[in-house]
């Protein structure tokens, strides 16, 4: 298949599982890294810095990168751009125009997964509303919804899913 790197992303969640369970699926991932020869990239919050500390091989093997947040420049526009074409709507919503992205930006507090729950929650509220797109309306009745709402629905749609 011409594998040439495995990112194991969320790899905070192996410090889940118990001492053990958590050496077993560290020392897989080092065996299968050594096996296949191919570099291994671990992604995660910031917690998942604990996993690498506790085992002494993997912390002389990586190194920490940590990821900026977002900011209003163009690789932030062409990631709009690039989110935009995933949304299952049937108008263009013109997520990169200053207005709208500068607002997306804050919602989602500059970080790519905020993003990505904004606007999914956009866009399923353009599809009910039969709007189609997202709009500075939407994003201004978004703003004032209750955080608590966000967080119940976004509990009960991880559950349900």
């Amino acid at each position: 298949m011409g594998v040439r790197m495995l990112i194991v992303d969320e790899i905070q969640h192996v410090l889940a599982g118990s001492p053990m369970k958590q050496r077993e699926v560290l020392n897989m991932l080092k065996l299968l890294a050594n096996t296949v020869c191919i570099p291994l990239v671990f992604a995660g919050i910031r917690t998942a810095n604990h996993v690498i500390q506790h085992d002494d091989q993997l912390k002389s093997r990586f190194e920490r990168i940590e990821l900026p947040a977002w900011s209003m420049d163009e690789e932030y526009l062409r990631l709009l751009d690039s989110l935009e074409q995933l949304l299952p709507l049937r108008f263009p919503s013109h997520l990169s125009e200053p207005q709208l992205a500068s607002k997306l930006l804050a919602l989602s507090k500059n970080t790519i997964g905020g993003l990505v729950n904004v606007l999914k929650r956009l866009a399923v509220n353009a599809v009910e509303s039969n709007e189609e797109r997202i709009s500075l309306k939407q994003i201004k009745r978004l703003e004032s919804t209750p955080m608590a709402f966000w967080i119940s629905v976004d509990y009960e749609l991880r559950v349900n899913s």
